[in-house]
């Protein structure tokens, strides 16, 4: 299936036919659930009606609430991306602004899709619209019946008994379980990033990396880890990744570097897509350079042993 139309603008996609399946949300991740809600859409239209999605830019929070200085679970351009991939027609990318958040439940419904005469409106459970995120789904479905078209809430999606959600995978993240996280996302958790120039601490011993600038995006705990990145070329190299601040050397600012097993090369400037797979163990401050090298040899040892499995 092709990717679908992406359209950004406060008016409606000119494409947009009427009687479409609508879903919306901020889909930070594109996760298992919000994949339920978008094959829920699929289902709903049939061959028949149009498959569409409204999100937002920039996520509401980072306009309501910017001092929080959200990072996100994909960063925005890639996550378009993902949803443009997910078997839509139509991709609507509605401005956040000012104006748009002083809508109540009404307001949004009536005024900006209603004019759009949906067929239905599927949401998340947990779905909130309006100024304050003030209405939920029960008054959502009864707005919606006065305004001409359905709205059906699709259950959260539950897996190994827990709630499959944005905030549990950053949870997952923060306590390093890179697989928890997988689970949850149904992939990998994958870092963008541009290879930046640092201070050649690796280089001197032993261990050159990717110092990588990352694209406004969430970072798994500080610790090592093993990963898979993929180059431009389109070739995927394994690797390790240690995330942190350097506390042999003293470092406040924290870094992402990537060390590539048997890759020798100049990646300045290009970028880079890292696939995060299992944590190997905390960042710590070693006495000496010596002891830093000696466990960065054993981490390699671990990594070698980690893909040598396949």
């Amino acid at each position: 299936m092709p990717p679908a139309i992406i359209h950004q603008g406060t008016q409606a996609p000119p494409s947009l036919r009427a009687g479409a399946v609508l879903c919306l949300g901020n889909f930070d991740g594109l996760h298992l659930g919000h994949q339920a809600l978008l094959r829920r859409v699929a289902q709903l239209a049939g061959t028949g009606r149009q498959r569409v999605a409204l999100t937002f830019d920039p996520h509401p929070q980072a306009l309501l609430a910017p001092d929080l200085k959200m990072r996100m679970l994909v960063p925005p351009p890639r996550r378009l991306e993902l949803l443009a991939q997910a078997g839509l027609d139509l991709l609507w990318v509605l401005p956040f602004n000012r104006q748009l958040a002083a809508l109540d439940a009404a307001g949004f419904l009536g005024g900006v899709l209603a004019p759009l005469a949906p067929h239905r409106l599927v949401l998340g459970e947990d779905a909130r619209l309006g100024a304050e995120r003030a209405a939920g789904t029960e008054e959502l479905a009864r707005l919606a019946q006065g305004f001409g078209f359905g709205l059906e809430v699709l259950e959260g999606l539950c897996l190994e008994g827990q709630r499959v959600s944005s905030t549990a995978i950053r949870d997952k993240l923060a306590a390093g379980d890179l697989p928890g996280a997988a689970r949850l996302l149904g992939r990998w958790f994958r870092v963008f990033g541009r290879v930046g120039r640092g201070r050649g601490l690796g280089r001197s011993m032993g261990f050159p990396t990717a110092n990588l600038e990352l694209e406004e995006q969430l970072s798994p705990a500080p610790g090592v880890y093993l990963v898979r990145a993929g180059l431009p070329s389109g070739v995927w190299v394994p690797g390790l990744a240690a995330i942190g601040n350097r506390p042999t050397f003293g470092d406040s600012e924290p870094s992402f570097e990537v060390f590539l097993l048997d890759y020798s090369g100049d990646l300045y400037g290009q970028e880079l897509i890292v696939d995060m797979l299992v944590r190997l163990r905390d960042l710590r401050a070693f006495g000496s350079v010596e002891e830093l090298v000696a466990a960065m040899q054993q981490d390699l040892v671990g990594a070698r042993a980690f893909f040598a499995q396949g």
